[in-house]
């Protein structure tokens, strides 16, 4: 992709041009980042099918994180911070516990992952995001490559929540 200057003289685009702040956490190659196009396609696929069951919040909130992820400029604590809420979204739709966190609906739906394990990391995982994505502290940012492991994991729980969604399963609260 090319421009002019006021001049006429044609420049390149320095779109994918290497940061001047660039961290040894994004990788580079030539001047572009790499970037985990099959993460990035298998995140689409999860919002597209969170907003055919009508959960139109949480699509936009993965799509967030992806923007958040798969950018120039990737910003790792604002894609946990969107896939936390992605997460928590879907569940309080789920069980329809609206106004509660998401360890209090843990605690209220006990049967909503198939075993005390998967409830152990889920919660693990939701205070990580919360760490690490909404309560920050100065100098303890994740890493590019934590941020897209925890992204990953967040959208596969939202997936299966969605796939096991039925408008009036549990009581409205």
């Amino acid at each position: 992709m090319t421009f002019s200057n006021r001049n006429g003289v044609r420049k390149l685009s320095l779109l994918f041009a290497l940061p001047r702040n660039a961290s040894s956490s994004f990788p580079y190659h030539n001047g572009r980042r790499i970037t985990s196009r099959p993460f990035e396609y298998k995140d689409r696929k999860v919002a597209d099918v969170l907003e055919s069951k009508g959960l139109y919040t949480s699509s936009n909130e993965i799509r967030r994180a992806i923007v958040c992820l798969y950018t120039y400029d990737p910003d790792a604590p604002g894609a946990l911070k969107h896939a936390r809420a992605a997460l928590e979204c879907v569940a309080r739709e789920v069980t329809g516990y609206r106004r509660l966190m998401l360890k209090d609906i843990l605690d209220q739906v006990p049967d909503m992952f198939p075993d005390p394990y998967v409830k152990e990391v889920v919660l693990k995982l939701w205070g990580y995001m919360s760490d690490k994505g909404v309560h920050r502290r100065e100098g303890d940012d994740p890493t590019y490559d934590e941020a897209e492991l925890v992204v990953g994991v967040s959208n596969a729980l939202c997936l299966y929540l969605a796939r096991k969604y039925e408008p009036n399963k549990y009581k409205d609260n």
